[in-house]
């Protein structure tokens, strides 16, 4: 290998070429040990400078939120099986501010008592140095059945009605958000990839006026909201798509996106429902629409689906689209409920992610919000209880911001 290095005018292009070749196969093995490595261990990401926590069972659903644990209607405690590594030896061990007992190999193992459909566990390790790191889970009661029953397929209102020339639909704006990198809460692996496929789609097949928004901080992501209101007029139309973490107050029900630069138990960088709500009622674009792939993302919305008329031919969609064209439309699809959502699931994507993009790239007429709803919803139910999770995206008019019953429309230029 030295003399090779030293002297590489001793061999000819085809050895050159030859070795060049394996560095190159060693490195792409490598590169995918790395990745089988990363997605087998089960560390969790913890907060603080102290001891590492390892949850070794049960398995941990990577989610937009807490990590989620969901367990089976029925049971009436969870085992919880850990291990701590503190280089400087550990202090205490705590789960719900109770002691736990650690072994001499840091593993722990205690059984939780379940508390209704939800149950949370915080896990606090100190050091001898008193450094503290602490993790924090959700236990989750499953539906009976994760497998739920899918919406109606076509409503009939479907048709391949292209852009009609004589339906004047304004400018289509788009502000897509995808946070992967935090600060203060775990790192996410696919609300990046999830934004930047998005964004083209929608460039590139739809015809918005496109602004991306990666590891975006609160700043970030009020000052392009602003800058937008600034430009629409009362003929145009918006998307918001925001993927990445969300929480809510148990206290207020009030949802939450969190920006990059949130930190854990001060809403201070937080962008509240409430805020998003009150932003969008005075736009005046004549469609807005929010898409939100995070987690408790579904208390964005009301309670009332404004279902589309079924039955029509071309001519009377036609008319019917140039009824609805001159109504406001405030609706908003998530990702799920009131419930922690998948991160990852489709490939690259999120189930959620991956199952809108399909169905927007599959579309070759003008299609309405509650169609897209429709076909994503029975996508992301299948894909997560195969993964045994269960996850029903929502699809609502958006509360307080002025809906008039118009859906939102995608209308392909190609």
């Amino acid at each position: 290998m030295t003399a090779w290095l030293t002297s590489p005018d001793k061999l000819d292009r085809s050895q050159i070429d030859s070795r060049k070749q394996a560095l190159q196969q060693q490195a792409k093995e490598i590169a995918a040990l790395k990745e089988k490595l990363e997605q087998s261990r089960s560390t969790l990401l913890a907060s603080g400078a102290g001891p590492n926590i390892e949850l070794i069972e049960p398995a941990v659903t990577v989610t937009r939120g807490i990590p989620s644990i969901q367990f089976a209607v029925g049971e009436s405690s969870k085992r919880i099986i850990g291990k701590i590594d503190a280089s400087t030896g550990l202090s205490r061990l705590l789960l719900n501010d109770k002691p736990v007992k650690v072994d001499a190999n840091g593993r722990f193992e205690t059984d939780v008592s379940l508390q209704g459909d939800e149950t949370v566990v915080r896990i606090s390790a100190t050091d001898k140095r008193n450094q503290r790191s602490d993790l924090s889970l959700r236990l989750l009661a499953a539906s009976s059945g994760i497998a739920a029953e899918p919406f109606p397929s076509g409503n009939g209102s479907g048709g391949d009605l292209k852009r009609s020339g004589d339906i004047q639909f304004g400018k289509f704006y788009a502000i897509i958000i995808g946070n992967n990198d935090y600060g203060a809460y775990p790192a996410l692996k696919t609300p990046m990839a999830d934004a930047k496929s998005l964004e083209l789609l929608l460039r590139e097949r739809y015809g918005f006026k496109t602004k991306l928004l990666l590891n975006a901080n609160r700043h970030a992501i009020m000052s392009a909201l602003n800058e937008l209101n600034q430009k629409l007029t009362e003929q145009d139309n918006v998307l918001i798509y925001y993927a990445g973490h969300g929480e809510i107050d148990k206290r207020s029900q009030t949802a939450y996106w969190l920006p990059v630069d949130s930190e854990t138990g001060n809403s201070a960088n937080w962008i509240s429902s409430q805020s998003i709500t009150e932003f969008l009622s005075i736009m005046p674009a004549k469609h807005i629409m929010v898409v939100a792939d995070s987690c408790y993302s579904g208390a964005l919305t009301g309670s009332a689906v404004a279902k589309l008329p079924e039955g029509m031919d071309d001519a009377k969609r036609e008319r019917w689209l140039k009824a609805m064209n001159s109504r406001k439309a405030r609706t908003v699809l998530t990702s799920g409920g009131v419930k922690p959502v998948m991160d990852q699931g489709g490939g690259e994507h999120s189930v959620f992610a991956n199952a809108f993009l399909k169905v927007l790239r599959s579309n070759k007429r003008i299609i309405e919000d509650y169609d897209i709803f429709r076909d994503v919803a029975n996508q992301v139910q299948a894909s997560a209880a195969r993964g045994g999770f269960e996850q029903k995206p929502q699809y609502a008019p958006l509360q307080h911001a002025g809906h008039e019953g118009s859906p939102f429309f995608f209308v392909p230029e190609v």
